[in-house]
């Protein structure tokens, strides 16, 4: 094997703590290894000078295996392309989100709903539902599928979802395809022990709650139509939860003023959320105008590098032996499922969208109609916001990888390059590397 036929990879990154240890990663493979010091040095010059007839035959092999070193006729964009690609338009990724309300029992300030309330997908709109999801299952033939339920507050129709629920699992099962777990997007105040039972038991495993900060903060916020706060309420839902599903993800709200108290109530209520099946995700609170983002407004909301600080701020109080002997990252195809072409969010009026954000918005990108999906002009224009058109910030770094452009809807909002999440991945391999070299030492 000629070694002169070979390059160093764009997306190698070298860590390297207080103590010495070094460590070799990938962002594109994610392929992760150790190195002692001296052979740290040896590597990162032969990699930077592309002189790899210095390596040993084990070293060359171990970074030709693994992806530190390439073929020299490869362009690596081109790589990250096909993998975007793939994800995109897997004819098998079949995911359908169903809102059955756009109404909701609180009034966020904050809320990118809270003028587009009062509307309910009716009995004739899930039978049109039933169709479509029935048709898609014939020609996707996915692994399996299950379905998420997103508001509004789903948790308003509760009776709805059992019905469905009920519905889904008989489509399933006349298509051959194993019937997977159902998830669900709720604030909260509304779940008691005989809805949790209720959810449970129409197959749904999986739950979000979220908060917006401490007592303090979160009453500012997230607080009914009278005024009320519903912290404790919630709080108490988070409990009930725990007893019920098996994944509790307890999304915090953040931003600069109230992490803080993010802290405080994890410190003061770690008998709650230190069980083995909450998990807590930190939010990137945004300032919502009438559906759409200020940037003007933005003034305390977080971009990426400042939100990942806050992350290991936090997570410096909420420790879980979770990601010991794990790569840092999983491959990425995609950002979120807004870019996957057989990704449906289906709310009232059988309107579809790519992304929650636009919910009850004119930014709708097709409908349902006899069954099928007819899409519309804003459809089409979802794909034109990838990372990879007249890009080169994003496609000289390191980290596009992991990041794809970050949010697709704030691509669509903000342009490309989305400057609101540079920073964040960099920060975050820093600390996972941190607590990685730790549990080796």
């Amino acid at each position: 094997m000629e070694k002169d036929v070979y390059k160093s990879s764009q997306y190698n990154i070298f860590f390297e703590d207080k103590a010495g240890v070094t460590l070799l990663y990938n962002t594109f493979t994610t392929a992760l290894i150790k190195l002692t010091k001296e052979k740290a040095e040896k590597i990162k010059i032969t990699l930077k000078l592309n002189d790899l007839n210095e390596l040993e035959t084990d070293e060359y092999n171990l970074l030709i295996n693994n992806g530190f070193i390439i073929n020299n006729k490869i362009n690596e964009i081109d790589q990250v392309k096909f993998r975007y690609y793939r994800g995109v338009f897997n004819s098998r990724d079949f995911r359908v989100t169903i809102v059955p309300t756009l109404n909701c029992n609180l009034n966020c300030p904050y809320c990118f709903e809270r003028d587009k309330r009062d509307e309910n997908i009716t009995l004739k709109e899930y039978e049109e539902i039933y169709k479509f999801i029935d048709k898609q299952l014939f020609i996707c033939q996915p692994n399996d599928f299950g379905i998420s339920w997103y508001g509004g507050e789903p948790l308003l129709e509760v009776d709805t979802i059992e019905n469905i629920s009920n519905k889904i699992d008989i489509i399933c099962k006349n298509n051959n395809i194993k019937r997977a777990c159902d998830s669900i997007v709720t604030n909260g105040y509304l779940l008691d022990e005989d809805c949790a039972k209720r959810l449970f038991n129409c197959g749904i495993k999986k739950i979000q709650i979220t908060l917006d900060g401490d007592r303090d903060a979160h009453n500012k916020q997230r607080i009914l139509k009278n005024g009320e706060g519903t912290f404790d309420k919630i709080l108490n839902s988070i409990i009930i939860a725990q007893r019920y599903f098996e994944l509790v993800t307890v999304r915090f709200n953040t931003n600069k003023s109230n992490h803080e108290g993010i802290v405080r109530l994890l410190k003061n209520k770690s008998d709650i959320f230190n069980k083995n099946n909450i998990v807590i995700s930190v939010g990137r609170l945004k300032n919502y105008l009438g559906g759409i983002v200020s940037k003007e407004n933005d003034n305390d909301c977080l971009n990426g590098f400042e939100l990942q600080n806050i992350q290991g701020y936090i997570d410096n109080y909420y420790k879980r032996v979770k990601t010991v002997n794990k790569m840092p990252i999983q491959i990425k195809h995609t950002n979120c499922g807004a870019e996957s072409h057989k990704c449906f969010i289906i709310g009232p009026k059988l309107k579809i969208y790519k992304c929650a954000e636009a919910l009850g918005y004119s930014d709708s990108v097709g409908f349902i109609v006899d069954g099928d999906f007819q899409p519309n002009e804003v459809f089409w224009q979802w794909f034109n916001y990838n990372i990879f058109n007249n890009n080169e910030k994003c496609m000289s770094c390191k980290y596009v990888p992991m990041c794809m452009g970050g949010c697709p809807s704030s691509r669509k909002r903000l342009g490309i390059p989305n400057n609101e999440i540079c920073g964040y991945w960099e920060q975050w391999l820093n600390i996972k590397f941190n607590e990685l070299i730790n549990t080796l030492n």
